[in-house]
């Protein structure tokens, strides 16, 4: 059934993530022992935190399916401040970056007050992001958002990765499509 396909494919999403931010707190980990200086092994231990806050966050996710199941699942509409969000992912991301030799950047506006879901909007930056790193051999990445006129705002993740392949597009743009339909 649908339901069933749907309730496995987040659990294939959380999983993915879930790896992801184990990769981060692993890389900082490994940083953490070649670092000799104390500012060095502060800013590392704040990586290392980062990304287990955000593994139980993605942990809460699959609580959350559970409550979906139960029906009792909705969406957030709160205010934050979706600049501080991408520039907190892009520095929980910094350690993965260096133990590549990659640059990774973060490109915006200091401030940006938004209404919506932050741990579903951390989930899709942070996935994008964390792939963008795992494919990019050599270059960078870098996170870019704006606000927009209608009161909207966008965010984009760029890297010097090989990219997608031809038609893969189209599937993304429909599983967007779909899990933002609500939003809209």
């Amino acid at each position: 059934s649908s339901e069933i396909a749907e309730k496995e494919d987040f659990l294939r999403a959380v999983s993915h993530d879930l790896r992801g931010s184990l990769s981060i707190i692993r890389s900082a980990a490994d940083l953490l022992e070649q670092t000799t200086s104390d500012d060095e092994r502060l800013e590392i231990a704040g990586y290392i935190r980062s990304a287990a806050d955000d593994v139980t966050s993605m942990l809460t996710s699959v609580l959350d399916l559970a409550r979906l199941e139960a029906g009792l699942e909705t969406r957030a509409d709160e205010p934050f401040d979706a600049a501080d969000l991408m520039q907190e992912l892009c520095r929980s991301s910094q350690p993965l970056a260096a133990g590549k030799g990659l640059r990774i950047a973060a490109h915006g506006p200091v401030s940006l007050a938004v209404r919506g879901d932050k741990l579903k909007v951390r989930r899709v930056v942070q996935n994008l992001l964390l792939n963008a790193l795992k494919y990019t051999e050599e270059g960078g990445v870098e996170i870019r958002w704006q606000g927009e006129p209608n009161g909207r705002w966008s965010f984009c993740v760029c890297d010097t990765g090989p990219g997608l392949p031809v038609g893969t597009g189209a599937q993304i743009e429909s599983e967007l499509a779909e899990a933002t339909q609500e939003a809209r």
